[in-house]
């Protein structure tokens, strides 16, 4: 039962202390105090060790009702050094059933604290939740260790009402977070639910998240509401993580009705910039896969941020499909994100969209959508990229080989651009319809689509063949948009037949004004298996072709 003191234990302007230990004859039980289990308070208090202890439940910690309530497990203030935890089961502490955050850490001089082989919102056999409010709170301090590279270092943070872990105002940075369970079991295979696993916002910047390597990846998965959540925040990096997948990385995690749990992976968002996700280097791509809604969120005017080789909708084989409802959206004016070297694949709608006003300046180059890793196999989306709802100025592709996306095996359109305002967009230097080589088929329904009164569009020197039905559809009131030096029906070298099932350009219902060719920017329009150039109603009018190569037809 709870007989509080305000601190269970208080150390002040000492260091070096060690409290716990790693048999169960030296283990604390440190609960049901008023305010914190443990305070480390000043920079004269420093590497202190806290080892094999209980906090917030009681001696037996199996169940809810175990529960001895702490405000705070532990809360360090401007303290540092300190180890929390280690790398055995015996050093293990668990922060389980506290009010607030099993662990709290803040102030400036609060640096290089290891957070390290701890139970966070567990019971003790880490197999259900004995909720904190939040695990881990850093809230102004810098430089300290969550989990580890070594194996056993990580911690299980999972079970929390709210945050797994929260970085939070301005100097909480270059905090870095590897290799720890968030939101799963202690064996990264079932759920035990934060709201969100990983929280960094109001100026929380330059913190990692995630390393190169199998033991600095954080499994975040299982969790309700999101992954990874970063606002209003810069500068922070995301990299070699699973964001929905158990940890072997080939299996989402669902619930007992076979439905996914949590409903987003990644998000930037309210002005967040200049974030990373993933890297160029081996092993820094993350898994973003298995969430219900969107994998990857780009919201609320964030701008600069990169998201750099992942996986998207796909496991972490490259080859099957783990879906997220959409892949990438961005959204909410948010703008110049370049997406690169990515695989956006599996997803139960589309690989990537970027809509509404303001969406404006990103490239997406480089990728893989609707096909595996390799780019050989399909692994469909429903639609790869959509540009719509007024986004401008947003490139797909660019002018050399490393901008190609392989933009193939789509159930329906490889590119669609749509409504009224979406204007000023380029699709560019893409294959869409032929697996990476360009040489053979994988074919979308239809290769790119204009729909809906966009106009001032440009799609240039794309490969846009083997699709099932047409390379180029525009229609419903599609206008004045260009079409330059694309191969439609050919293969990359401009000769060798690659061809659409049905025409391969389609003008329809009131599409006017557009342009299919000019001096020098031909397009080569051949070998489809019924026209060349559709014009098909008495509405669509004012369209002008020129210097086109169209036969065999």
């Amino acid at each position: 039962s709870r007989l509080p003191n305000y601190y269970g234990i208080a150390i002040d302007s000492s260091s070096s202390n060690t409290i716990g230990g790693t048999t169960s004859a030296l283990r604390n039980i440190i609960s049901g105090n008023s305010y914190a289990g443990i305070a480390i308070n000043n920079n004269l208090s420093h590497d202190n060790s806290i080892i094999g202890n209980y906090f917030g439940i009681n001696v037996n910690g199996n169940l809810r009702t175990d529960t001895i309530s702490n405000y705070y497990g532990i809360a360090i203030y401007d303290s540092y050094n300190n180890i929390i935890g280690g790398s055995t089961s015996g050093e293990r502490n668990i922060f389980s059933g506290n009010i607030d955050a099993g662990i709290s850490i803040s102030g400036t001089n609060a640096k290089n604290n290891s957070i390290k082989g701890n139970y966070i919102g567990t019971n003790i056999g880490g197999t259900d939740s004995i909720p904190n409010a939040s695990g881990i709170l850093i809230s102004g301090s810098s430089g300290n260790n969550i989990g580890g590279s070594v194996a056993g270092e990580g911690n299980l943070i999972s079970g929390n009402s709210l945050g797994g872990i929260v970085l939070i105002y301005s100097g909480t940075r270059a905090n870095v977070i590897k290799g720890n369970l968030i939101g799963t079991d202690f064996q990264g295979s079932q759920i035990l639910s934060n709201h969100t696993g990983i929280c960094v916002k109001s100026n929380a910047n330059s913190n990692i998240i995630g390393g190169q390597t199998q033991t600095e990846r954080n499994i975040i998965s299982g969790n309700i509401e999101i992954g990874v959540s970063v606002e209003a925040s810069d500068s922070n990096v995301v990299k070699g993580n699973y964001i929905g997948p158990d940890i072997s990385g080939l299996l989402p995690m669902k619930l007992s009705n076979d439905s996914f749990i949590q409903s987003n992976g990644l998000l930037f968002n309210s002005n967040s910039k200049y974030n990373i996700a993933g890297g160029y280097n081996p092993g820094e791509g993350n898994v973003i896969s298995g969430n219900k809604v969107y994998g990857y969120v780009l919201y609320g005017n964030s701008s600069y941020n990169q998201t750099i080789g992942n996986y998207i909708g796909v496991d972490a084989s490259g080859n099957n499909s783990m879906p997220n409802a959409t892949g990438i959206c961005i959204d909410g004016g948010c703008n110049h994100n370049p997406i690169f070297n990515n695989v956006l694949s599996g997803n139960l709608a589309y690989g990537i969209f970027a809509v509404t006003t303001g969406s404006d300046y990103n490239q997406i180059a480089g990728n893989k959508i609707g096909t595996n890793a390799s780019g050989t196999s399909p692994v469909p989306n429903q639609i790869g990229v959509l540009l719509g709802g007024g986004a401008k100025y947003n490139t797909v592709g660019g002018n050399t080989s490393q901008d190609r996306n392989i933009i193939s095996g789509n159930l329906f359109e490889g590119v669609t651009i749509a409504d009224i305002y979406t204007s000023f967009n380029e699709v560019k230097g893409n294959y869409i319809g032929t697996d990476i080589n360009g040489s053979s088929p994988l074919p979308n329904q239809n290769g790119i689509s204009l729909t809906t009164n966009p106009h001032n569009n440009n799609i240039e020197n794309n490969v846009v063949s083997g699709n099932y039905d047409v390379g180029i559809i525009i229609y419903e009131y599609s206008d004045s948009n260009t079409f330059y030096s694309n191969k439609i029906g050919v293969a990359p070298d401009g000769v060798s037949p690659l061809s659409n099932g049905s025409a391969g350009i389609v003008i329809a219902t009131g599409s006017k004004y557009n342009t299919i060719g000019m001096s020098g920017k031909g397009n080569i329009i051949a070998n489809n298996n019924t026209a060349g150039i559709a014009v098909m109603d008495t509405n669509t009018i004012y369209n002008t072709f020129s210097e086109n190569i169209i036969y065999n037809h």
